[in-house]
């Protein structure tokens, strides 16, 4: 057996294989000062579970675009009225969305924490992250440790969409949706509207 020393290293496995079924990997890592050992368990890149995709998207043909889907878009259809989308978050983890539109100028977004999806409060994001808001197109946040949400549950978080004021109020307003986690999230699904307060 081999032994040499590494730092910083990531390892990746993969079954090549089509058709055939995911698998769990892990290893031990030992240090040579004193032999101590440390388990891990690898996480899929994506699972097959669409409820925890590392990269979500509605209103869009592919998570990859950078338009709106040209047959089953998101819409905004009044101007007065916010489109409230939910998906369910997995703390401890970082999660970023971003609209993705031909009118980024004329719409804007936001993150609410869990609870009443018309009346959870926004999202309080730490330093050197945002919770979007007036103006903003996009939202990056760290959730906090996961006993710090929801009496540690995974749970619906909230994301509104709404017109951005001084902006162009012909509508429709077509949009699309990406978000990204580190544990994976579901599609961010459409809840309901309410009335445009941001």
């Amino acid at each position: 057996m081999l032994w040499e020393t590494r730092s910083n290293v990531r390892a990746v496995f993969n079954n090549t294989n089509a058709g055939e079924p995911a698998f769990v990997a892990f290893c031990t890592v030992q240090e040579s000062t004193f032999f101590g050992a440390d388990f891990r368990i690898a996480k899929s890149t994506d699972s097959l579970n669409d409820g925890q995709k590392r990269v979500a998207c509605i209103g869009m043909d592919s998570c990859s675009d950078a338009v709106p889907s040209t047959v089953q878009p998101e819409q905004i259809a009044d101007v007065t009225q916010k489109n409230i989308y939910s998906m369910i978050i997995t703390q401890p983890d970082f999660v970023s969305c971003n609209l993705v539109s031909t009118r980024l100028a004329d719409l804007q977004m936001q993150l609410r924490q869990w609870g009443d999806p018309f009346a959870a409060p926004v999202f309080t994001a730490g330093p050197g992250f945002n919770s979007g808001g007036t103006g903003v197109t996009s939202f990056y946040v760290y959730t906090g440790a996961r006993n710090a949400v929801s009496a540690g549950k995974a749970t619906r978080w909230f994301i509104d969409v709404s017109f951005r004021t001084g902006g162009n109020a012909t509508t429709p307003i077509d949009f699309g949706i990406t978000c990204r986690s580190g544990n994976g999230t579901e599609v961010p699904w459409f809840r309901g509207n309410a009335l445009k307060d941001f």
